[in-house]
């Protein structure tokens, strides 16, 4: 009897065991599942000119995910299309109406395509979606667009493990899309006050180059897996009205773009555009209602990289004199 007790026993453990082992053999992806974090950063640090990393906090930024390859959302889920990442003390998603949006990732693996700003128009899945630009031929200050894009398939901008259920923390690397030109201005002898209220580049190249909004329906569009924009229109000028700051400076502050940084009084964001002759484009300075007019140093081509910064640094005289000394280039990644 005893026997018998301990043959049904041992039985039993075999045929659970065997359950076991055959539900672990048809675990699906679906088993597995972690809820997505994303933080982002900027590939540049230190200007008070753009988005960095000292104040993305306060930027909301758009999330698209999709499966490896971009080809499909991820797990097909619509909702994934356009996220929004904001910052409420620690980054979270939601569904941009303000409800939490919870993305699970699975063994699948997955891949992040970013945006900055949020909210925009996106159409496209995965390297063919793309954002609506809004670059006016004239625009004010206060609205001028620092436009960011990220693409990435791993936790970390560089190496790292792919995106999935067991590595759900990324750290996500925004990059600038368009160009800068910054200035800085200091006083010598000049008595007026010094008030910077318009910057106006101009392209005399023939044809123009300058890339803007196009009139009646607009397509420029900035594609989010490596910032091409492409659409829009040219035209011969653009220009940032009513920036209203005041050049305080009164000594030269020098040439080092870490420093400059600090004395910006106004600057204008360009798309990417390669002018042949450098020669052919001016910078139209307007100070106390006087137009300055400034040649681009230097000969030959002058291409508007993505993520470049020129730092024009001028000395403001008497009887209307603005005098370029510098140009410090450079490179916001």
């Amino acid at each position: 009897e005893i026997m018998n007790k301990e043959r049904r026993f041992i039985i039993i453990c075999l045929i659970a065991l065997f359950y076991m082992t055959s539900c672990e053999r048809y675990l699906s992806d679906q088993d597995l599942y972690s809820d997505l974090h994303i933080i982002p950063s900027v590939n540049y640090e230190g200007t008070k000119a753009a988005v960095s990393n000292a104040n993305i906090s306060a930027c909301q930024i758009g999330i698209h995910v999709t499966n490896a390859d971009g080809s499909a959302l991820y797990n097909n889920k619509t909702e994934y299309n356009n996220i929004l990442l904001k910052n409420t003390g620690s980054w979270v998603m939601d569904n941009g109406s303000g409800t939490e949006l919870r993305v699970i990732l699975y063994a699948s693996n997955a891949s992040i395509y970013a945006y900055y700003p949020y909210p925009g128009t996106i159409s496209g899945i995965g390297p063919l979606c793309n954002l609506s630009m809004d670059v006016p031929v004239e625009n004010s200050f206060a609205l001028v667009t620092d436009y960011l894009w990220a693409s990435q398939s791993t936790t970390i901008p560089t190496g790292g493990n792919p995106i999935n259920a067991n590595n759900p923390s990324v750290t996500l690397n925004l990059n600038h899309a368009m160009s800068q030109f910054a200035f800085v201005f200091y006083k010598e002898g000049y008595v007026g006050s010094g008030t910077l209220n318009r910057i106006t580049i101009v392209d005399n190249s023939t044809p123009a180059n300058l890339k803007v909004n196009k009139s009646g329906t607009n397509d420029l569009k900035m594609r989010l897996s490596d910032g091409l924009i492409s659409g829009g229109a040219t035209s011969s000028f653009t220009s940032v009205i009513n920036i209203n700051s005041t050049i305080t400076l009164d000594t030269d502050p020098g040439t080092e773009p870490t420093v400059l940084n600090n004395y910006i009084n106004g600057y204008i964001f360009l798309t990417h555009v390669n002018i042949p002759d450098r020669t052919k484009l001016e910078a139209v300075i307007r100070i106390d209602g006087v137009d300055y007019v400034i040649s681009i140093p230097g000969t030959g081509a002058i291409n508007l990289l993505p993520g470049t910064k020129y730092i024009f640094k001028g000395k403001l005289m008497p009887r209307g004199i603005l005098a370029i000394e510098s140009v410090s280039v450079t490179n916001w990644s």
